[in-house]
């Protein structure tokens, strides 16, 4: 599972690297997120962001599901088999992160606290925008 996070983060990170900052070539944007990845891996700090790193994948699967949901809404379509699922897992996950949110400022991890609350706020702001897709949709 980590060596396949791994390529996928070191993709990712290549593909935003090359459109975002316009970096020419591969290698660069490439070595990135290795280089990163190698230093939390010898130093032993991978485990404490692994908990956040589980909570915001499940968080883009919610997400994932509320877009669809919302495409399916906006092209006149049930939604109803993807939108369960989606707030379903959303709650839970969103739950999850002020759970651990509260345990990172009672042990004073900042750094944790700060990326719990960011994971939150973006969730609430994808939600709050695909409700207006659901919302017009109700108004005709």
């Amino acid at each position: 599972f980590i060596l396949t996070t791994l390529d996928t983060a070191t993709r990712i990170s290549r593909y935003v690297g090359t459109e975002l900052f316009k970096f020419k070539g591969r290698i660069i944007p490439t070595l990135i997120p290795v280089i990163l990845a190698t230093l939390l891996a010898l130093c032993g700090k991978w485990m404490n962001i692994w908990t956040i790193f589980g909570a915001s994948n499940q968080l883009i699967a919610g997400l994932a599901l509320i877009v669809v949901s919302a495409w399916l809404v906006k092209k006149g379509r049930r939604a109803t088999f993807t939108l369960i699922p989606a707030v379903f897992m959303l709650v839970i996950t969103v739950w999850a992160l002020v759970y651990k949110l509260i345990t990172f400022m009672r042990t004073k991890n900042l750094t944790l606290s700060i990326i719990s609350v960011i994971l939150i706020i973006l969730a609430l702001a994808v939600v709050w925008s695909a409700k207006f897709v659901f919302v017009r949709r109700e108004n005709g």
